[in-house]
């Protein structure tokens, strides 16, 4: 499974929205989206997870009032398998993420 990632910086005020995006699966030419797939974050000082948000009907997701500074690892589970994840830096802007796999 393919997945591509698209971080872009949006402006939000501190302490509301940190994470948020779409999860979109491709199939052929055309793409699709769904609800009920399972995004995580791990919070590498409290080495825990943070979630799961299920994407809505839509593909979209977010996570609120993650704190600056710190490094996380945004996981993306379909089906009940992991099919990507990537480590950001969280800096207290929010990141918008474009998630896309192929099946």
């Amino acid at each position: 499974m393919f997945v591509a990632l698209s971080p872009m910086a949006a402006s939000a005020q501190s302490g509301m929205l940190s994470v948020y995006g779409r999860v979109s699966h491709q199939s052929g030419t055309s793409e699709r989206h769904k609800s009920g797939d399972h995004v995580l974050v791990y919070d590498s000082a409290t080495r825990r997870w943070i979630g799961p948000a299920l994407t809505d009907n839509d593909g979209r997701f977010s996570f609120y009032d993650l704190v600056p500074g710190r490094r996380y690892v945004l996981a993306l589970y379909v089906g009940g398998k992991a099919v990507w994840q990537n480590q950001i830096d969280y800096r207290g802007i929010p990141l918008n993420f474009t998630i896309v796999t192929e099946q």
